[in-house]
């Protein structure tokens, strides 16, 4: 079999219309969608900015169903924009970049066949050769082109970029993407590459610079009429001074972060009848769920965001200039005044306003200001140590959440009958022994689910019993597995006070980042 079939053919994708078939709401986006449309075309490239659960995939399938609603036949006479949607968490862990070219040649395939009339796959003549190079994929987008015989211009919108900017791809594969983007003669497409920090890497390569030439979009936190749509969304009958009010509440708890905004609203749409005032225990029930969410910001922050980001809590508000001295202080270069600002906005944390950088989540500030990163051990250590916490506290979370929505008042007896009765028992043992651990100080554990090692959590999201709840969220049980199996032992050396060899620690890291991605997305869909 050639290399342009194994391209088109080496592994089956689904040809049903995926989920953003069905409207995408996605508020107060618009010129946001139309500046990535335009700086696709345009630059070749964009880079699109936004931390977790910030909005990226919302804003692509926009862009997607933006592009896909002017559907056109096979003798329409004009250019065809023609949007892929590729989400790379569907990449293997150990991918190569042939893997990446192959599925992005596949779905842009799939796109002709969902968004164009009258294209024939079968139609598509085969290239002879057998060298794997980005010359390969050049060609099979330029096959595309003749297969329908119009002018196409696909726009790649290529989701979770961190999973090919990472020590993952060889450094070549930058090169490649920067010879795709910039070469000449130009092909077929544009390249909307979404991501958070990891994207600055593009920015700062001198020797392969994508930033030098990419538009770089944010996606920052909504404006206060785009909340009040989530919230009419959730309440369709909703009065014009409750809709104020609570529009109100919802924008100085969140600053209008898109995730955090639409979970709060559908919780507000649980009491329609409420007045604000008595809303409270319903905002701290949503901050305390999303604790972890606050926490992987924190651990995401670059050092000199980070020590910016501490001083916006305290402050309030600062200018560029603030900024640049706070960094200057603190021994960092005071020019990334600029590149920290951006990074606070795209996070969520901070908003601007006129020249001030404003702290604008309520939740946020609540969370960070008792927050604290243990200064013992190497720096890297710290950094895939608070990934573990991070991927250990959010499983739990996923699993009292799930359990508890399926099996109301009995989540917990469900679990017993999971794990069985002895390693129940040894949980609760551990919770009472815990429990009295300090002398000085009494507390209380409520959860026997906290006590749980980091295997026994696994085995309870792969049991028979509860699979079901989780399997959307892995491509198969093994994924799982082995996700576990390269945190596990690190974990485990961690708290020992071992030393962990420095390839397992990066494997560990990268495993956990990937696991993190995967409970986001499911927080961002609940």
């Amino acid at each position: 079999m050639h290399l342009w079939r194994r391209l088109f053919f080496g592994r089956a994708l689904d040809s049903s219309p995926h989920h953003s078939a069905r409207p995408v709401l996605c508020f107060g986006r618009e010129q946001l969608r139309d500046a990535i449309i335009t700086g696709a075309r345009r630059c070749g490239c964009v880079l699109l900015f936004g931390g977790r659960q910030s909005g990226k995939t919302t804003v692509l399938h926009a862009v997607e169903d933006h592009l896909a609603n002017a559907v056109l036949g096979i003798d329409a006479g004009c250019q065809a924009l023609v949007p892929v949607y590729v989400d790379l968490m569907q990449l293997a862990y150990d991918a190569t970049p042939f893997d990446f070219f192959r599925l992005v040649l596949q779905l842009a395939h799939l796109a002709c066949v969902r968004h164009i009339v009258g294209f024939k796959s079968a139609s598509i003549r085969r290239r002879r050769g057998d060298s794997r190079t980005i010359e390969d994929f050049r060609a099979g987008m330029l096959l595309l082109n003749e297969a329908v015989g119009v002018d196409l211009h696909f726009v790649l919108l290529l989701d979770e970029a961190k999973r090919v900017l990472t020590t993952r791809f060889p450094r070549g594969f930058q090169d490649n993407l920067f010879a795709l983007m910039f070469g000449d003669p130009p092909g077929p497409y544009s390249f909307v590459l979404a991501g958070a920090q990891e994207l600055y890497k593009l920015c700062e390569d001198s020797t392969s610079p994508i930033g030098s030439r990419a538009a770089k979009r944010f996606v920052c936190n909504l404006q206060s009429d785009a909340v009040a749509e989530i919230i009419q969304s959730n309440q369709p009958g909703i009065g014009s001074g409750a809709l104020h009010e609570r529009t109100a509440l919802l924008y100085d708890q969140t600053g209008g972060h898109a995730g955090l905004s639409a979970a709060l609203a559908r919780r507000f749409a649980d009491v329609p009848d409420a007045p604000v005032d008595c809303l409270g225990p319903l905002i701290e029930s949503v901050r305390s769920e999303r604790s972890e969410l606050f926490q992987m910001w924190i651990h995401s922050f670059s050092p000199e965001a980070r020590t910016a980001g501490e001083a916006l809590i305290v402050g309030g508000s600062m200018t560029t200039e603030d900024i640049a001295s706070c960094l200057r202080s603190s021994g960092f270069p005071p020019y990334r005044a600029d590149r920290v600002s951006e990074e606070l906005q795209f996070t969520g944390v901070a908003r601007k306003d006129g020249d001030r950088l404003l702290s604008s989540s309520a939740m946020y500030i609540e969370t960070a200001r008792r927050y604290v990163v243990t200064d013992a051990g190497a720096a890297r250590d710290r950094e895939v140590w608070a990934l573990i916490r991070e991927v250990e506290t959010g499983l739990r979370q996923l699993i009292r959440s799930e359990f508890s929505t399926k099996w109301p008042g009995s989540a917990d007896a469900q679990i017993k009958v999971i794990l069985g009765e002895q390693a129940w028992r040894g949980l609760e043992d551990t919770r009472t022994k815990s429990e009295k651990s300090y002398s000085h100080t009494a507390r209380t554990l409520t959860e026997v689910l906290d006590c749980a090692y980091l295997g026994q959590l696994g085995e309870i999201i792969k049991s028979n019993r509860a699979w079901s709840l989780f399997r959307d969220m892995f491509r198969d049980k093994r994924e799982l597995e082995d996700i576990l199996k390269d945190v596990t032992p690190v974990r485990n050396d961690f708290a020992h006070f071992r030393a962990v060899p420095e390839r397992e620690l990066a494997r560990c890291g990268l495993r956990c980042e990937d696991l993190l991605a995967i409970l986001s997305k499911r927080s961002t869909s609940a």
